[in-house]
């Protein structure tokens, strides 16, 4: 007994104008507090918070009007404030001298532990192209050298030893190696 006039909201319907449309835009200032996020090499970072004012609402063509005769030409070096300049804005704001330390020692945590996984995970790249070497060598000789059960012996030896002057040895480039 549904009344079958009644579709579904997402059914299509081609005889109706869909479309969106922007009229104003809120301009809101918003809290800044200190901030542990380690990009910045000095320093305490600024971030925004949550709370916020509504500071002006202007439609959208004069709020677009007004926008594009004040940005700049180069607007990524207009966001890089100076360390001294970011810890100057948090006083300012009243953010305790205690509270901009304990951001910027929480960042250069951070900052570390980010620069000793990019070392660790180099490391792990070498480390792999080294195994990749080995094992392309140890193929090698393998094959040259025809008996399995002297390879299998002479691959336990070359393991208690150095790898690659072993592996440079049993390929008849020992003299390279002295």
């Amino acid at each position: 007994d549904k009344d079958s006039s009644i579709k579904p909201r997402n059914s299509y319907n081609p005889n109706v104008r869909r479309g969106i449309g922007f009229f104003d835009v809120e301009v809101r200032g918003y809290e800044v507090t200190a901030s542990d996020n380690p990009c910045v090499s000095r320093g305490t970072a600024l971030e925004l918070g949550w709370a916020y004012d509504v500071q002006e609402r202007v439609h959208l063509d004069t709020f677009e009007e007004k926008r594009s005769k004040e940005r700049s030409q180069d607007f990524r070096k207009e966001k890089k404030i100076p360390w001294h300049e970011r810890e100057r804005i948090l006083r300012d704001l009243g953010v305790s001298k205690k509270e901009i330390q304990e951001a910027a020692k929480r960042a250069t945590i951070i900052r570390n532990k980010r620069k000793k996984s990019i070392a660790l995970a180099k490391q792990d790249k070498e480390h792999e192209k080294a195994e990749e070497r080995w094992r392309k060598a140890k193929s090698i000789v393998s094959i040259a050298s025809g008996s399995k059960k002297d390879d299998d012996k002479n691959w336990v030896d070359a393991t208690e030893t150095d790898k690659y002057l072993t592996v440079m040895s049993f390929m008849g480039l020992g003299e390279y190696v002295q």
